[in-house]
């Protein structure tokens, strides 16, 4: 079995330029032993290394070809020098890390995502829409800043011709070839269909603005907090809730999330922490 807290040789086996900041790494273990022991949820992340040190990053897609995807925006000198990996060249990982979202759910999803946030959710997304024992709809509410900075648009594209899903687009800054909305993604709740909220299930990563104000909005039509799920982005350091870093209240998010029940952090981020 795997050990997730000893870093792993992977190789670059392809890179997309997704924006001016932001790729998307196509990597492979080197070991064939290592491929066929790893298994993640969606939801769960991996630490990244290289030589300037390690960063989490969110499993944003995998394959039963052995590769996995990150998609990683350059905030930082780790994430700037992970960007620059080229085809062939090698990195290594630990994880998977932390708690994934929910795969049992029986009836309606509704999914909001903000930017790059979107990147946890593409394999939950791809889980539920392939299972043909799955019975409900899936509802897509995805927001960007502006058209250039449009992550992972064929994926969106390729749902909003499935029959079990509706996808809903917003763009803070629209341009004369944006054919989604103009204006905050949580501006879309109020085109959802006639949905019982009471029955629904929200999932949700983000800016925690973002996810703040959709449950605010959600709750007003009878969304329950026990159907609420969010996933956090805080300073993860360690990957195993041993130094601290990312401690929100009396939870890690590496360990006890990033994917959390809404009602374990509720108090909390009502307080602002």
């Amino acid at each position: 079995m795997m050990d997730s807290y000893t870093p792993r040789s992977v190789k670059v086996l392809e890179r997309f330029q997704e924006t001016a900041n932001t790729v998307t790494l196509r990597l492979g273990f080197t070991a064939t032993v290592q491929a066929s022991d790893y298994a993640f949820k969606p939801g769960q992340f991996n630490m990244l290394c290289c030589d300037e040190g390690e960063i989490p990053i969110s499993i944003a897609g995998a394959s039963e070809q052995g590769y996995f995807e990150h998609t990683i925006s350059i905030l930082g000198r780790v994430s700037q020098h992970l960007s620059l990996a080229q085809q062939g060249d090698y990195l290594a990982l630990r994880g998977p890390f932390g708690q994934g979202w929910p795969l049992d759910k029986s009836a309606d999803l509704l999914i909001i995502t903000g930017g790059i946030g979107a990147a946890p959710l593409l394999p939950l997304v791809n889980h539920y829409l392939s299972n043909p024992h799955w019975q409900g709809h899936l509802y897509l509410l995805h927001g960007i800043r502006d058209e250039e900075n449009f992550l992972f648009r064929k994926q969106f594209e390729a749902w909003q011709g499935s029959d079990k899903a509706t996808v809903l687009l917003s763009a803070n800054r629209a341009t004369d070839t944006w054919q989604g909305e103009e204006g905050l993604v949580t501006e879309r709740i109020n085109d959802l269909p006639h949905l019982d909220f009471k029955k629904l299930t929200m999932l949700s990563c983000g800016p925690e603005v973002m996810m703040k104000d959709a449950i605010k909005r959600l709750e007003e039509k009878g969304l329950q907090d026990e159907n609420i799920y969010i996933s956090l982005e805080r300073n993860m350091h360690c990957g195993i809730g041993h130094c601290g870093h990312c401690q929100i209240g009396g939870q890690f998010v590496c360990k006890n999330g990033p994917v959390f029940a809404y009602p374990k952090l509720k108090r909390s981020l009502q307080l602002g922490l």
